[in-house]
């Protein structure tokens, strides 16, 4: 009997920017809850997948040769669903055009898994509904759930697991810049930020989705997001404390950490942002993604 061979179409893996980001202390199952505003840029990673009823439960991503499948979260991500509908003896292979840089903040792992899961579920014609693939996303990662429910931009909370979208706005810009060639890993800035919390007695200032909605909708001049996070990556490497004071030289641009680093983020909603308009070091225009582009306001 010949064997069955399903592959799919490319499929664009989006990366995220948090443009609001507070970490609420750690739950008892040891995870942090979050309550944060993500929202999608247009720079992403291209992804096809190839699945064979082989027997073989062989698994192979392609594109990605200094990360094992096995600690890539493509390959969690198929492994969980074909273990969720029993056919773990398929063989499943995926290539990525890998543009998203590592331990960046912007959810490239996250979107990739996430893309995965769709697909995957698209091949085999949508055995699993939303809300079980949501199930499966969440054991994945924290981000994950986001980029399942396929929107522009949302709050939110919880471990990830409560994600309600945001009217997407059609006017802004961003310019990414990572001034940490290595990044930064993310047990790396939560133990940091552990730390730090829990010497800061203060109370924390947080909002609601109502407000979040209204603060989104104002000027970008007149955001007061915050990310928990943007003390954290300075103990990593002074050159964000700089990054920071070009931000607020331009008092035209929001600027902030994206996830728990090593990516600041540039918001304009004049126009795009001119890189030669901002002082940055040389070392340090190294490291800029300019966008140059909307943020998504579709997927």
């Amino acid at each position: 009997m010949a064997l069955s061979v399903k592959e799919s179409p490319l499929r664009y893996s989006y990366a995220k920017v948090n443009l609001h980001l507070k970490i609420r202390g750690v739950r008892p199952d040891g995870f942090h809850d979050l309550f944060s505003l993500f929202h999608l840029i247009d720079l992403h990673d291209d992804i096809t997948v190839q699945t064979i009823d082989d027997g073989n439960g062989y698994l192979s991503i392609e594109g990605m040769p200094f990360l094992p499948a096995t600690q890539n979260l493509m390959g969690r991500a198929s492994r969980l669903f074909l273990r969720s509908i029993n056919r773990e003896t398929d063989s499943v292979h995926m290539t990525i055009i890998k543009r998203i840089p590592l331990k960046g903040g912007l959810g490239g792992g996250s979107s990739n898994a996430a893309t995965v899961l769709l697909t995957l579920n698209e091949l085999y014609d949508y055995p699993l509904n939303t809300d079980v693939l949501l199930d499966l996303a969440v054991q994945i990662g924290s981000d994950v759930p986001f980029f399942i429910h396929k929107c522009p931009a949302a709050v939110v909370e919880g471990r990830g697991e409560i994600v309600r979208p945001v009217p997407a706005r059609d006017d802004l810009h961003a310019l990414i810049v990572i001034p940490v060639g290595e990044g930064i890993s993310t047990a790396d800035a939560f133990a940091v930020l552990d730390r730090l919390q829990n010497k800061d007695i203060s109370i924390k200032r947080l909002y609601e989705y109502s407000t979040v909605c209204h603060m989104y909708r104002q000027p970008v001049t007149q955001w007061s997001f915050s990310n928990d996070f943007k003390d954290v990556v300075v103990v990593f490497d002074e050159v964000y404390q700089s990054i920071y004071e070009i931000g607020e030289a331009n008092r035209h641009l929001y600027t902030t950490v994206s996830g728990s680093g090593s990516s600041c983020v540039f918001v304009s909603d004049s126009g795009p942002i001119e890189i030669n308009r901002l002082d940055f070091t040389e070392e340090e225009r190294t490291h800029v993604i300019n966008i140059k582009t909307i943020l998504l306001n579709k997927a």
